[in-house]
């Protein structure tokens, strides 16, 4: 997993020592792919607003336009399904250990009922497309429950002065 980028790092990394070809493929100067892969926070930066900055201010937007998140990060999770990702939403409220403990009952319980239900669809060796569509849901779901009780058991870690912990480290 990479470390937290900003987006001109990002396009950076993404794109490398390949900005012509990029340029070509995308229909732009190879002048501005590369200003994309600078910053652009203020006017001393030699950077421009790129297309992460301009998803970012769409999603923005659109949050303070009164959409649902599941429709503001839409695009998000576009990009995630066409690449083989998935994406979601981090728990945000305050985590205790019996929070804790009840995500992991509720994740180990969803997974039984996975396994069962797989167990159920596979008795002729077929999955249907509507069924794989449906555990396809649930196994990411459960992705993200994990995911989920992970973040929450590292909001209830206590630090060394018995607060709890400020930083969330893998």
């Amino acid at each position: 997993m990479m470390k937290s980028l900003q987006s001109h790092e990002a396009i950076d990394v993404c794109i490398g020592k390949y900005a012509k070809e990029h340029a070509k493929a995308l229909h732009l100067s190879l002048s501005l792919i590369h200003k994309w892969q600078e910053p652009s926070t203020d006017f001393e930066d030699s950077g421009a607003f790129n297309p992460l900055d301009r998803l970012e201010t769409m999603i923005h937007t659109s949050v303070e336009l009164g959409a649902s998140p599941a429709e503001a990060m839409a695009p998000l999770y576009y990009l995630a399904d066409r690449f083989g990702h998935i994406a979601y939403p981090l728990h945000a409220g305050p985590a205790t250990a019996r929070d804790v403990s009840s995500e992991l009952l509720e994740t180990i319980a969803r997974f039984g009922d996975l396994v069962r239900d797989t167990a159920e669809i596979m008795q002729d060796n077929v999955i249907k497309p509507g069924e794989y569509r449906r555990l396809k849901k649930e196994g990411q779901d459960l992705i993200r429950q994990i995911s989920v009780f992970l973040d929450a058991a590292g909001k209830a870690v206590l630090g060394p002065a018995g607060r709890r912990a400020e930083s969330r480290q893998p």
